[in-house]
């Protein structure tokens, strides 16, 4: 197998998130998309974005 070249967004939460509707729900929630399916309470979530310029994976 080989690695190739690839330029894609990767999202990195290094903490948990604590994603709750704005407002009730009726369905399984865990079967649903956040922000898709239903509106998010965006006041429970963290704000701020970080940049990184490189970032390197190594495969043995």
């Amino acid at each position: 197998m080989t690695l190739h070249w690839i330029d894609y967004s990767i999202v990195l939460v290094p903490f948990p998130l604590n994603v709750q509707p704005l407002h009730n729900i009726h369905a399984d929630k865990d079967e649903l998309r956040a922000g898709k399916d239903y509106a998010v309470n965006r006041l429970l979530l963290p704000e701020g974005e970080v940049y990184l310029d490189t970032v390197t994976i190594e495969w043995p």
